[in-house]
């Protein structure tokens, strides 16, 4: 299996197991990231843009704060 397989098989099992449940912040889109780039001076890879794009807002699992 190709890492880009991969990417694909764990979007869709994320989004399986958190029946797709998402909070209500918006998906980034390639204009948000593009200014984040700017902004930061640093190119997120191919592959994290995808990943933030189509999962960025998921809901699976807690985080707890001690």
């Amino acid at each position: 299996m190709t890492i880009k397989n991969e990417l694909y098989h764990v979007i869709e099992e994320l989004i399986e197991v958190s029946k797709n449940k998402r909070n209500n912040l918006s998906l980034l889109d390639d204009n948000l990231i593009s200014i984040y780039e700017i902004d930061t001076g640093f190119t997120f890879s191919t592959d994290y843009c995808k990943f933030i794009k189509e999962l960025g807002n998921i809901m699976y699992g807690s985080i707890v704060f001690i």
